[in-house]
């Protein structure tokens, strides 16, 4: 005996009407007055995981780190896989799976374009985590070596040898952009060598000419030269610095820069003058030290004339005794006063009487992090303006140093013993009192 199956017919419901969507009142204020922000994350500031179309932006934690003088950004994920992820335009979360190209957005602006490089899982009976970091796109052409036949760039320029080994990798999104001036000198002879990374040869060949390298949220090189900066926002003690530490030390101070190489030879120019070429730089230390007899030799890394000796001592100066004064400051949020993301290689004023500091310091590393626990930080390393080739025309304040330009003139290096009696001298007269800057706090927004 068999059961017949019996067919019901559809039954149809009529879902009730929803009500109508209410407009959401829009942002009048980037942070809530009064203090610090009650909330996390305060609705601006919100960080966009990008993959294939689909935006993410449902974290526990996140880290963003962009370095000026470095070869690639970086960035560090942690989320709940599964549960209560907000993915915009609906469908399934991304796996986060290594290898994928993604864009990151903090406060609704590009900070990274790069790629996943690890993922990794934890789970128990009751969660499911995951964590995945990145590098910008920049780390594909970095750490990648040059391949052809010769390796030769004979008589070529910085730019135009930086051009030729990166040509490879603008199909992944990796082009260049200038600041400032580089030196067109091209070198009379210049290889790159069997397995030396794209990275180590232009910054190898930029040493001599002078050029700063890092990256931009596009995934660009930044080829940086000498250049006049201005501040282009103020962090200041007891308005919007959270904590700061500020070093001042002579550890990478000499007192003098000597540089020794040789030149390709011919009729005009051979044995010493080919062989024993030299360029030398005084140093800084004499303005911080009594005892201040301490040179530095550094040999070049590429063949060169005199002049080519002598720049490349300028610039060992520049790298050494601007690393005088530095500050690692935090602030709230991740957007200055003019509703910009912070951004590394920016100038800003320091103004922090219990350093003290009232200085123009350029921004080296900018590391961007959020957290249920400590809310939307940025963390700025300020440094002075010429260890980025940067010159800040910008007068301070009257009657305070300001060490953030360029030394007009070296100090002449004390090579004989001191007498006794000037040793342990004071140097100067104690500088007055800092003063603020002139309407540091117009237009500020409120914390």
């Amino acid at each position: 005996m068999t059961a017949d199956t019996i067919e019901l017919p559809p039954v149809e419901v009529e879902a009730p009407a929803l009500p109508p969507e209410e407009e959401e009142p829009p942002i009048t204020q980037l942070r809530p007055p009064g203090g610090l922000p009650p909330i996390w994350p305060w609705p601006p500031e919100v960080a966009e995981v990008i993959v294939s179309g689909q935006i993410s932006n449902t974290w526990e934690s996140v880290e963003v780190q962009i370095n000026y003088a470095e070869a690639w950004p970086s960035f560090k994920f942690q989320t709940v896989e599964g549960q209560n992820q907000d993915v915009q335009g609906g469908g399934r979360a991304p796996m986060y799976l290594p290898g994928q190209y993604v864009q990151i957005k903090l406060g609704g602006q590009l900070a990274v374009t790069g790629i996943i490089v690890t993922r990794q899982t934890a789970y128990d009976a009751t969660h499911h985590q995951i964590q995945f970091e990145g590098r910008g796109v920049t780390w594909l052409a970095a750490r990648a070596s040059h391949l052809d036949t010769t390796g030769n760039f004979d008589g070529m320029s910085f730019l135009e040898a930086a051009e030729t080994v990166l040509a490879p990798f603008a199909g992944d999104g990796v082009g260049i952009t200038i600041r400032g001036e580089l030196d067109p000198k091209p070198f009379p002879k210049l290889h790159i060598w069997p397995g030396e990374t794209i990275w180590n040869f232009i910054e190898r060949i930029g040493r001599p000419r002078g050029v700063v390298i890092g990256t931009d949220p596009k995934g660009n090189f930044i080829f940086t030269g000498y250049h006049t900066t201005e501040p282009g926002d103020m962090v200041i003690e007891g308005k919007n610095i959270k904590t700061c530490n500020a070093i001042l030390s002579i550890e990478g101070i000499f007192s003098e820069y000597d540089v020794r190489g040789s030149q390709p030879g011919d009729d005009q120019t051979n044995g010493a003058a080919a062989s024993e070429v030299h360029g030398e730089h005084p140093g800084d230390l004499g303005k911080y030290s009594a005892r201040s007899y301490s040179p530095n030799l550094t040999p070049a890394e590429e063949p060169g004339d005199q002049s080519d000796m002598q720049y490349r001592a300028k610039h060992e100066h520049e790298w050494h005794d601007f690393t005088y004064a530095q500050a690692v400051v935090t602030v709230y949020g991740w957007l200055q006063q003019n509703g910009l993301l912070w951004q590394a290689g920016q100038s800003v004023l320091l103004y922090s009487p219990m350093i003290p500091f009232n200085q123009v310091m350029s921004v080296q590393r900018v590391t961007f992090t959020q957290s249920n626990a400590h809310g939307t930080l940025t963390t700025l390393d300020l440094v002075l303006p010429g260890l980025l080739q940067g010159s800040a025309l910008f007068n301070v304040s009257k009657g305070v140093p300001d060490i953030s330009d360029k030394p007009k003139e070296g100090t002449t290096p004390q090579k004989q013993p001191l007498p006794q009696q000037q040793h342990g001298a004071p140097r100067a007269q104690q500088a007055p009192p800092l003063a603020p800057p002139a309407n540091p706090f117009a237009n500020w927004r409120h914390f």
